[in-house]
């Protein structure tokens, strides 16, 4: 996968935006502010890619959730068949991150 920042997000063309998806907003090491991670997902293969497009706005507001702490909302996005672990790598991260703070609060 390929990951860019959110500076580098604003500066690309609305068609390459389409195949981006936030997937988490992190700490730089000696920075004081989070910047936005996307993930650019057009090389993925056809099935995969397809899948993510078509799942963008529940894979959005998981990510609304997990990012706003909202635990229980964001496991239970998860058991949605629409998104699905076994083939989405972002989503198994952050079911396992999810699964981390849920059994230590």
């Amino acid at each position: 996968s390929i990951l860019i920042s959110g500076s580098i997000m604003e500066s690309i063309s609305l068609e390459l935006k389409s195949l981006c998806r936030l997937i988490d907003k992190v700490q730089v090491k000696g920075k004081s502010e989070f910047i936005e991670v996307y993930e650019v997902f057009g090389g993925d293969d056809d099935e995969i890619r397809n899948m993510k497009i078509n799942t963008k706005t529940k894979f959005d507001l998981f990510i609304s959730n997990a990012l706003d702490n909202k635990v229980n909302e964001a496991v239970d996005m998860l058991k949605l068949k629409s998104l699905d672990m076994k083939k989405d790598a972002v989503l198994s991260y952050w079911h396992d991150r999810l699964s981390a703070a849920a059994n230590n609060p």
